[in-house]
Formats: structure tokens, C-alpha cells, sequence
């Protein structure tokens, strides 16, 4: 039982000196280092997060003077005003995706380029070059493909704005999770609205709804695959339905996978908890264990054959498997201090042009070998410094960065979109060009240094009121610590902590469970 809870307050430690330091850095730091992709907003990071900290303070206050009888209300009015609630968002998002629309020329237009040849009938038209180096958006295709077919009954002609509501309906399911994944870790219907609402301020109401990709499609599955491993630990007793349970876990871990690599980390968070949770080892604790891991790896290979024999093959896209860029590549990058580990064409073009995967991979490691020789203790330390800043200086989460970012509302032989009368208002907010734009960027990193504040709190808050052993959030610390791992690792970019930013209101709604030791799971 010592080992068990030792492990634990590790985890709690960790993901709290993981928000320290990048709250340090991002506060102390960022205004005197330069580094690739830096974003200036129009005040400083302390400066901001001090109006975050006045308003969120006074709006706190106000909760708290009101608490009892607010509380008693959501009890109440919950069950009709939450649905309600949700209908309201999904409408809200979905005219600001239509209306605010714009193509983006990098991948989401290689992903739209394929959807839209398959649409056709032209599977020979899509591009054999983009999808041989990464057969990782080839899910992505067929989601978007597989939903345009299924309304081209009621819809005539090709259209994007099917993908932008089913995005929209991903943004409101995703909302509704964390709403029920608050609740169930706080016991308290007041913190699960205070989740929803930073929701909906961050995530909800981010220009990035606009973009077909990737991110977006992928923003649900961490949530769904932690609600679903909840149910199984509330229902650890019933091995019949934990086996079904950690079985959809696995198989969406899987799915997910085939469209962001990083969503698999909840899924191996969620092992590495099952394991300690063993401790100490006795038949009924590796019994359960078994009931866990078994099904959750036998669910990960059947959707694993099923993607690979069946799912892809089905579009008859043309590509070469051998030509896929290898996660050595993608190591490799994450060392060039040329763009500080953020995309490198250079790189690209080096691991495009050796033939054999095997020759590829030496050479990608040689390459990280010469580059971790030439950083030393001390510029490594820096190049992970400025990796950091990379990855949560942005509270836009990179956005407007990549590619041709705002291409328009006509893009090549797109079907074009045509602009309302709430489009010039949007344009304004979301365009760099707008009036609004550097207001509405500021605001969303303000928002994103408040809710890193949070978490710091959370996080010592768990520690301080003995309640580090919480299973529950472990899993959620050692997500956020698994992402930020990642990206140290591998490829920079603010966008791609985007799937995991409910993860860390979810940490940051722990303060108010954290208040409650009653409270133990």
C-alpha cells in the first residue's frame, strides 16, 4: 500500500512542477527569448494573466456569496437547463463555423483535396505523394468521405459545410463529456458548470471549429475513452462489464490513434494507473488487472486489422506504406534548432528522400545523435526551454500559423463558400486583418494562463490536502505530463496540445473537488 501511494504522489508531483515550470517560463521568460513561431500579444503574460486573475476573482466571489442557493438551482434545473444549454452551443457554433468559414491551404486542404476526388468518383486523383508520407490523415479522409456519402441522398453536389456541423456536433459532445466528467469527479453539479463554461470559453468558442482536421475530429476521443475507463473503475466489481468497457477503450484508443497519434496517451495513462493499482500483488489484484489490460490490447489489435484490412482499403486510395514518415523522423525534427523542433522542410525533404524505411530510420537517428552531441547538457536543457515556450506560449493554440492559413472562401476547385451577413462581423474577429483580431487573440491566451493557474493550484492543493492518491485525476495529471512529454520529444507546436486542453480544465476544476476531503476515489 506504501509503493501504491508513493507512485501516485509522484504522479501529483510531477504534474504539478510540470504547470510550475511552464507558468515560469511563459511568465519570467518568454518576453527576453526568442524562439520559432513567438506570438506577441498586445500586452505582456503576466499583464494578461493579472486582468484574468482581477476578473475571474470578482466573478469568484460572486459564485461564492451565491453558492448555496446557486447550487440548489443547478440541482434543480439541471436535468432540462444542461440539454438546453448544449442545443444553444452546437446552434451558436455552427453559424459562427458557417459564417466565419475560410480554406486553409496546408493538410486540411490535402484531406479535402482527397475527400472531394472520392466524392467523384476519382480515387486515382488523390494526391499518392502527401498520403504515402502520411497515411496518418487517410482516417481523416474517410470520416469526411464516409459523411458526405451518407447525406449526398439528401444533399446534391459536394458541400463543406456537412464536415462543419459534424465538427460542431464533435465541439458540443465533447462539451457535454466534460461537463459529466466534472460532475463525477467534483460530486458537485456547481463544479461541473464552472467546467462547461471554461469550456466553452476556450475550446466552444475557438476560431479553430473553422479547420477540417485532424485536431478537431480528434478533440472527443480522450474524453470518451476517460469517461469510459470511469464507468469501468465505478464498476470494477462487474468483470463482464469492465471486460466490454476497457474492450471500447482499446478500440477507440486505436481509432483515435489513426487520426492523432497523441491520443493514445489517456489510454496509456489509464494502464500504467490499472498497473499501480495492483500494488500490492495478489491473485484478486492481477485477476483485475487482467480484466483490464487483456481486453483493452485485444480491442486496440481488432481495430488496428479492422483500419488496415478493411476501413482503408475500402476508399482504394493508391500509396506506398513504405514511404510513411517514421516517428524517428518526427524525433529528429524535434531537435532541429533551426525552427526550435516546429516543422522543418529541410528535415522533410532529408527523410522523403532515402528510400529503404530501414535507411530511414538510421538515418533520422544518426542525425538526432549529431544534434543531441552538439546541444551538451546545458543546450539541450535550452532547446527543451524554448520547446516549452513553443508548445504553451500560445493560448490560440497556433492558430493562423500554418501553411496558407487563410486561403479564403475559394481554394482551387473547392466548392466555394459564399459569405453572410454576420461574415464581415466574424471576419473582423478572426482574421488577422480584423479589427478585433489582436483583442480576441489576447483574450484567449489570458483565458489559457488563468486556466494553467488553476491547475497549479489543483495540483498543490491535491498535495497539500492529502488527496494525492486520487486515482481519477492521477490518470487526467499523467495525461497532461504524457502530452507535454510528447511534444517535448517529438514535433513543437502549440496545436497540438489541442486535444488535451479539456484534460487541463478538467485539472483545473480539481481545486474544487480538492476543497472537499470528504471526497476519495
Amino acid at each position: 500500500m506504501y509503493n501504491y501511494l508513493i507512485m501516485k504522489k509522484i504522479i501529483t508531483c510531477l504534474f504539478t512542477a510540470n504547470i510550475f515550470a511552464m507558468l515560469v517560463l511563459l511568465l519570467f521568460f518568454k518576453e527576453s527569448v526568442d524562439y520559432y513561431l513567438k506570438r506577441d500579444f498586445m500586452m505582456s503574460d503576466i499583464k494578461l494573466l493579472f486582468v484574468a486573475l482581477i476578473i475571474f476573482l470578482f466573478i469568484a466571489i460572486i459564485i461564492y456569496h451565491y453558492k448555496t442557493g446557486l447550487s440548489l438551482f443547478l440541482e434543480r434545473a439541471s436535468k432540462w437547463l444542461f440539454p438546453v444549454t448544449l442545443i444553444l452551443l452546437f446552434i451558436f457554433e455552427a453559424v459562427f463555423a458557417v459564417s466565419g468559414f475560410f480554406y486553409s491551404d496546408w493538410d486540411p486542404a490535402g484531406v479535402l483535396s482527397a475527400v472531394f476526388s472520392l466524392f467523384d468518383g476519382k480515387p486515382e486523383d488523390v494526391s499518392y505523394y502527401y498520403f504515402s508520407a502520411h497515411p496518418n490523415n487517410l482516417m481523416l479522409v474517410l470520416i469526411y468521405y464516409r459523411l458526405l456519402k451518407s447525406i449526398s441522398f439528401f444533399i446534391h453536389g459536394t458541400s463543406v459545410y456537412p464536415v462543419l456541423l459534424f465538427q460542431c456536433l464533435l465541439f458540443t459532445l465533447s462539451g457535454a463529456l466534460v461537463y459529466s466528467i466534472a460532475k463525477r469527479l467534483s460530486d458537485s453539479v456547481l463544479a461541473a458548470w464552472i467546467a462547461f463554461v471554461l469550456y466553452v470559453l476556450v475550446i466552444g468558442s475557438s476560431p479553430w471549429l473553422i479547420i477540417t482536421y485532424s485536431d478537431e475530429v480528434g478533440l472527443i476521443f480522450p474524453l470518451l475513452i476517460l469517461r469510459l475507463w470511469l464507468l469501468a473503475y465505478d464498476n470494477h466489481q462487474e468483470r463482464i462489464t469492465c471486460f466490454l468497457l476497457f474492450f471500447a477503450i482499446g478500440s477507440l484508443s486505436s481509432f483515435g490513434y489513426s487520426i492523432k497519434p497523441q491520443i493514445v496517451i489517456v489510454t496509456i495513462a489509464i494502464l500504467i494507473i490499472s498497473f499501480i493499482n495492483t500494488f500490492p500483488f495478489n491473485k484478486q489484484s492481477l485477476r483485475s488487472l487482467l480484466y483490464s489490460v487483456f481486453p483493452c490490447v485485444f480491442g486496440m489489435a481488432v481495430m488496428s486489422c479492422l483500419i488496415s484490412y478493411i476501413l482503408i482499403p475500402s476508399m482504394e486510395i493508391e500509396y506506398d506504406k513504405t514511404r510513411a514518415f517514421p516517428m524517428t523522423h518526427y524525433f529528429m525534427m524535434g531537435l532541429n534548432d533551426a525552427t526550435d523542433g516546429v516543422y522543418n522542410d529541410a528535415d522533410g525533404d532529408l527523410t522523403n528522400s532515402i528510400e529503404d524505411p530501414r535507411d530511414r530510420r538510421l538515418a533520422n537517428m544518426e542525425i538526432s545523435k549529431q544534434r543531441l552531441t552538439e546541444y551538451g547538457i546545458s543546450g539541450f536543457i535550452k532547446h527543451l526551454a524554448k520547446k516549452s515556450l513553443v508548445n504553451y506560449g500560445d493560448g490560440t493554440f497556433s492558430y493562423g500559423i500554418d501553411g496558407n492559413f487563410f486561403a479564403g472562401k475559394e481554394l482551387g476547385d473547392f466548392p466555394p463558400v459564399k459569405p453572410n451577413k454576420l461574415s464581415p462581423v466574424l471576419n473582423e474577429i478572426i482574421l488577422p486583418q480584423g479589427r478585433y483580431y489582436e483583442l480576441f487573440s489576447a483574450i484567449r491566451h489570458s483565458l489559457w494562463l488563468f486556466i494553467l493557474v488553476l491547475c497549479l493550484a489543483a495540483g498543490t492543493l491535491s498535495l497539500i490536502s492529502h488527496n494525492a492518491n486520487n486515482t481519477c485525476f492521477c490518470v487526467i495529471f499523467l495525461s497532461v505530463i504524457g502530452i507535454t512529454l510528447f511534444e517535448l520529444l517529438f514535433e513543437a507546436k502549440a496545436r497540438y496540445l489541442f486535444v488535451y486542453v479539456p484534460f487541463f480544465l478538467l485539472s483545473a476544476v480539481g481545486c474544487v473537488s480538492f476543497f472537499n476531503k470528504s471526497h476519495h476515489s
